[in-house]
């Protein structure tokens, strides 16, 4: 569990970075790291960073194209999950 969270606090070099500063970039890591591969293309048509993260709701999935109902209630409970987290451990 701590090597997840080491990966997903230290994208794009920046092992504090919080995920409202994440770059689109950082967001398909993350994406990856949680196993959301079929959806890190719709996320990067729609330039999804930390910021608009943060906002996103099932609705908006739907639109963006996630099929099923079942993958966008994952994906809100990983996205909620994340920034209910905090990256600052002490290691």
């Amino acid at each position: 569990m701590k090597l997840i969270e080491e990966t997903l606090c230290s994208l794009s070099g920046k092992h504090s970075m919080i995920p409202p500063q994440w770059t689109v970039e950082d967001v398909q890591k993350w994406l990856n790291v949680k196993g959301f591969k079929e959806e890190c293309e719709l996320f990067r048509a729609e330039n999804i960073c930390g910021k608009a993260l943060r906002a996103i709701e099932r609705a908006d999935l739907k639109e963006m194209g996630v099929k099923t109902m079942g993958r966008r209630i994952l994906l809100i409970d990983e996205i909620q999950a994340l920034l209910g987290s905090s990256c600052n451990h002490t290691g």
